[in-house]
C-alpha cells in the first residue's frame, strides 16, 4: 500500500477519528513498515506524536485499523518534528529502489534478509530511513530524501560491533 493511500485509509477510518477527536494536538511523525517476506502484503505503522504526554500513538494499517496503546518515545532530540504529508513527493517503492540500487552497486556481498522502513523528519528534512539486515550481520542504513529520490547518506555497520558498543 502507498504511504499517502495509507493515510488516508487511517483518516477515514472511524477508529482513528475518534481518536483524534480525543488527541487533537497530536501529530503526524512517522511511518513505519518491516519487510520480512515481499511476497506478503504490508502493513504500514503511522506514528502521532504527543507533545504534552511525550508519548507516541501508531495506527496498524493494512487491510484492517487498529489503534496500539501509547508508548513512551525513543528520540535523541527534545522534540520529535512534525512530518508534513506535502513533503512526501515520491512514494517508498522508489526509495526503496534507490536504496537497493545502492547496495547492489556498492554492497552485493551484503544479501538483505529484512528491510526497515521508516518515513520521518530529520535535521528538518523528510526522508526514507531504510535499514536492511544482511545475511553477513550487517545493518545498511540508506537514507533518502522524500522530494527528489536522491541518497543523502549512507551508513554501514556490523551487528557485532552495535551488540558490543551496547554493553
Amino acid at each position: 500500500m502507498k504511504v499517502l493511500k495509507a493515510l488516508e485509509k487511517l483518516e477515514a477510518h472511524s477508529t482513528y477519528k475518534k481518536w483524534r477527536e480525543n488527541n487533537p494536538d497530536d501529530y503526524l511523525v512517522n511511518f513505519f513498515l518491516f519487510i520480512h517476506d515481499p511476497s506478503l502484503k504490508e502493513e504500514w505503522q503511522i506514528g502521532y506524536y504527543s507533545k504534552e504526554k511525550d508519548e507516541i500513538t501508531t495506527f496498524n494499517v493494512g487491510k484492517k485499523v487498529v489503534l496500539n496503546p501509547s508508548s513512551e518515545v525513543f528520540k535523541k532530540e527534545k522534540i520529535i518534528e512534525e512530518l508534513d504529508k506535502k513533503q512526501i513527493m515520491i512514494d517508498y517503492d522508489v526509495a526503496l529502489k534507490q536504496a537497493y540500487e545502492y547496495q547492489q552497486k556498492n554492497h552485493s556481498q551484503d544479501r538483505p534478509m529484512k528491510i526497515i522502513i521508516i518515513l520521518q523528519v530529520l535535521n528538518n528534512t523528510t526522508l526514507y530511513n531504510i535499514t536492511f539486515v544482511t545475511q553477513t550481520f550487517k545493518t545498511l542504513n540508506v537514507k533518502v530524501s522524500s522530494k527528489k529520490a536522491e541518497i543523502i547518506s549512507t551508513d554501514i555497520r556490523s551487528i557485532m560491533d552495535l551488540a558490543q558498543k551496547n554493553k
